[in-house]
Formats: C-alpha cells, sequence, structure tokens
C-alpha cells in the first residue's frame, strides 16, 4: 500500500449550516510532509486536540460571537504561551503586548530587512474601540485561515500547509469552461 503524503480538506468560515445569515467562505488546503513521512488525517486531529486543551479553548470560540472578527486578547496571549507564535507590532501594539504579557517584534526588525517567521502574527489596535486584531504577513492567504491552520498544526513540525487555487469550473457556474455562464441542472435542485 502507498504512503500517502498529503491530503486535501474542505476548510470553511461562516454559516455552514445556512440557518443563520448564510454566508460561509470556503477553501481548499493542502497538508503535506516536509520530510515525507505519511501523513493521516487522525494525526491531525489528535494533534489538534492536544493544542485545544493547551488552550482552552478550540477553533470555534476564536469567532463565536455574531460579528466577532479577531480572537480575545486572552486568547491572543494563550496563543503565544502555549504555542509559542511570535507577534509583531508598532508602538500602539506596545500596549497590548504589555497587558498581556506578550512578547512583540518590533517593526524595526523588518525595517532592517529580517524576514517575519511562518508563526507570527501582526497586533493591531482598531482606533474606533481599542480592540486587538491580527493583520496577516502574506496578504494571499484570509487572516483567519492562517492563524486556524497554525492552531491545527502546532506541534506538528514536519506537516506543513498550503492554500490551493480555486480549480476552473468544467460546467454549471460562471464562466465554465464547457457551459459558459449557463446553469446545468437547475430544475434537478429545488
Amino acid at each position: 500500500m502507498a504512503q500517502i503524503n498529503s491530503l486535501h480538506f474542505s476548510v470553511g468560515f461562516g454559516d455552514w449550516s445556512g440557518d443563520g445569515h448564510g454566508k460561509l467562505r470556503t477553501h481548499s488546503i493542502e497538508i503535506f510532509s516536509l520530510d515525507g513521512s505519511e501523513v493521516t488525517a487522525d494525526q491531525i486531529e489528535e494533534n489538534y486536540l492536544i493544542n485545544v486543551e493547551k488552550l482552552g479553548f478550540g477553533l470555534p470560540e476564536l469567532w463565536e460571537a455574531p460579528e466577532q472578527f479577531d480572537p480575545e486578547p486572552e486568547q491572543i496571549s494563550m496563543i503565544q504561551t502555549q504555542l509559542s507564535a511570535i507577534y509583531y507590532g508598532d508602538e500602539d501594539s506596545r500596549k497590548v503586548a504589555d497587558e498581556y504579557d506578550l512578547t512583540l517584534w518590533s517593526d524595526e526588525n523588518l525595517k532592517a530587512g529580517e524576514r517575519l517567521p511562518a508563526d507570527s502574527f501582526r497586533i493591531t489596535i482598531y482606533e474606533e474601540n481599542g480592540e486587538v486584531a491580527f493583520e496577516d504577513t502574506d496578504p494571499s492567504v484570509p487572516e483567519e485561515l492562517r492563524l486556524a491552520m497554525f492552531i491545527v498544526l502546532s506541534g506538528l513540525p514536519e506537516l506543513d500547509w498550503r492554500l490551493l487555487p480555486q480549480p476552473k469550473a468544467l460546467f454549471g457556474r460562471y464562466g465554465s469552461l464547457l457551459t459558459e455562464n449557463r446553469s446545468v441542472g437547475y430544475g434537478r435542485i429545488f
């Protein structure tokens, strides 16, 4: 039997059941081995559960309340202390870092040409209300996905992940290769 070095998953953020606001953002990702070892769903699940136990919360609690765009400051603190996340930011961020006893990489490191580690997240402060927010270091990857995958894979240094591009539609969607902008099976779905 062949060893599996990567697994593909769909990950969703929002109202997956459609019983609330109905908005759902779905991404396709690949989790892969950096050292050629086998990747299993059990391995990923077990590691996530270990991280949930360390943090005292799981992914659903990060964005639990309606219109909660960012983790709570206490959650940010737990992510750093328990999973060794690295935060960076400016002077406004320093106030938050000091309040929650976070180690903060400064923007001065970046000006000196240093690269941010993969497990780094920016802390910013919303001017209006002073809440803590994450700002991603890679704008091509949604910030909530990057943070979620850090929590899922922290503790598995032999694994990494990547966002997969949305494939071109073959038929039945806008811009489909075979049917252009025409629907397929409209009468079958009601």
